[in-house]
Formats: C-alpha cells, structure tokens, sequence
C-alpha cells in the first residue's frame, strides 16, 4: 500500500519502557522538597483519546525526563540529616590525648616521678613508663604516692595514697589527696619534703609556665595534718633541694644491647669538667672512660650526654658519672 504509515506504527514499545524506568529512577533519587512529586506526575501518561496519539504521550515522557536532569542542577538534593554523623567536639585532657573518638592511652611514657636520695635527702627524678590513671597529670602524683624507686639509692616520703583528683585551672594545680596518703608523716619537715616530690611531679607532667603553683587539699579540705593551712599554694623549690647530679638514661636495671650506649641527665649549673667511666659488675676498675658533653643552661640545670661503648657479654655494667666530688652511677643488664 503506498502512502504515509498511521502515526501508530512509529511506537517503541521498548524505548518507551527504558525512559519511564530511567525517569522513575531518577524521581526516586531526588528529595521530595525537588518537587519530585511533579515530575512523577508526568511519567503517568494517559491512554490516547479521540484526538491523541501514543507519540503525544512517549513525547511528554521524554520532555519529563530532560525537566527532572534541569530540576537536579537547579534544585541540588541534599542529603538527609538522619544520614550524618553528629559532630564530635574531643577534649584533651591536659597531658594526655583526646577523648571522644581517641582513647587515652594504656601506658604513660616519660612520666616524670621524683623521689629522695637515701644519702643526703635530695630530690632526684626517674623517667617512668607507667600504666595510665586518669591522664598525664593523675598518673605521675598517683606514681609518686605508690611507685617505688627502681634505683635502690632513692626513697619517698610517702608510702601509698589515692588520688581523689588532680585538676588544672589557669596557673593552679590543685590536688585531692587522701587522709591515708598522709598517715606515716612524724613531723612537719617530712611533710614538706613530701609535698616538694608532688610539686615537681605535677609541675613537669602539666608542663609550660614555671609560675605554676600546687594547691594541696586532704578529702577536700585545705587542712593538712602537720601544717594546717597554708597562707599560698605551692611552688617548685629551689635548685638546692635538688640533686645536684641526675641520670635521666638508661633507667636503673634497664636491659640494653652491646654496642653504643646514649647516657643522658641534667647537673647544677655549678658542675663543670664531667666525665664518665665504665665498670663491670661492681669492678673498681675502668673498662673505659670519656668525658661528657654539656649543653645549654635551662632554670638553673644544664643537660648533658655522652655514648658508652657497651662490650658484647651477658652481664651487668655499672656506668659512674662523676663532677669533681660528685658522682652518681647506673647499672644497666646486658642480655646474652
């Protein structure tokens, strides 16, 4: 037959079935306030009438879609809230790390606990790695009331005690000490030497200004049982109560390797001409010796360090660092 085909016959039935599907999809995707609702009202197309034909609808379809792709530049959905995480503010605690999505760490490194010569009733300090108590500031005065000296010539003041808090606010340190952390003290000095331990325990695990002060409470009352109340907090003394020679490194005991040593602490200022010497076991007599090297002047202590060759051998070392009169010694372990 020849002449034009009825309009009816150009109809895709496939094609039709792709772009309602690609539209519907698309309509899903889009949030309701992207006036989605008019878009699928369009994908509805009626079946033809008198004066209709299926190309009619298929063109309404298609004019559909290009209408939801425009509305998704215009009208940008945004995703709901239900689907965000709420924000995380973290908190550090002071010494410590963030809490929140962080986690305050099992073990402290280098806490800083300080304790008495046995000898002359000075103040000396071991570098600690000890199991967390709260944060930085809470497991070092925890570790001063209940961790014993690993150095056999060192001591404390106190002989247990609980920590009910240790807080920061500004320059102040205040620590909540219990009544029992004070129960062995005889006399007020004692008190005051012991008190002096926490002072520069708190004060080099918060860190930063020197002006920090400590203020001491017992179960929450300013009262202390030797000294009753004092008219200030406390505050760090001075360079004469401290010894005049530390071994920050290697700690006593310590296992090390055979081969170069790094030997390291702070001395007075008034210490001058350090050397180092090397003995096996409890030997008189030098394995070797060196001098040691000084650096710069910090509050009164100047740092210093040298490297000591450890010789190969199961066994112990006894390391003396030693300043005109002055010397202090660590002994290290040597695994076979």
């Amino acid at each position: 037959m020849s002449g034009r085909q009825p309009i009816e016959s150009h109809r895709d039935p496939r094609l039709e079935a792709m772009l309602r599907s690609a539209l519907e999809a698309r309509a899903d995707a889009v949030h309701p306030s992207d006036r989605s609702g008019e878009i699928l009202g369009l994908t509805r197309v009626p079946e033809p009438g008198p004066r209709r034909t299926r190309l009619g609808g298929l063109l309404l379809v298609v004019g559909a879609l290009m209408v939801g792709f425009l509305l998704s530049f215009l009208w940008p959905s945004t995703p709901s809230t239900d689907s965000q995480d709420a924000p995380t503010t973290a908190s550090t605690p002071l010494g410590g790390t963030a809490s929140g999505q962080s986690s305050v760490p099992t073990v402290q490194t280098g806490i800083q606990v300080f304790y008495l010569g046995r000898a002359d009733g000075l103040l000396y300090r071991e570098m600690r790695d000890l199991p967390t108590l709260g944060d930085r500031l809470g497991t070092a005065v925890a570790a001063v009331l209940n961790v014993a000296p690993q150095d056999p010539e060192y001591t404390s003041s106190w002989s247990g005690g609980q920590v009910n808090s240790a807080t920061v606010k500004g320059n102040r340190i205040t620590l909540d000490l219990s009544q029992s952390a004070f129960a062995q003290f005889t006399s007020r000095s004692q008190e005051e030497k012991a008190i002096q331990q926490l002072v520069h325990a708190a004060t080099a695990a918060v860190g930063g200004s020197q002006a920090r002060t400590v203020q001491i409470l017992v179960d929450g009352s300013p009262n202390l049982p030797l000294i009753g109340k004092p008219d200030t907090d406390f505050v760090r003394s001075g360079s004469a109560d401290l010894g005049p020679l530390w071994i920050d490194s290697p700690q006593f005991g310590q296992t090390v390797a055979p081969g170069p040593l790094a030997v390291y602490g702070t001395a007075s200022d008034s210490l001058t001409s350090m050397t180092w010497s090397l003995h096996k076991g409890e030997a008189k007599a030098a394995a070797s010796t060196g001098r040691v090297t000084l650096g710069q002047r910090v509050d009164g202590r100047e740092p210093w360090n040298a490297l000591i060759r450890i010789p190969r051998g199961a066994g112990q070392w006894r390391i003396v660092v030693t300043a005109g009169s002055t010397s202090v010694s660590r002994t290290v372990t040597v695994a076979g």
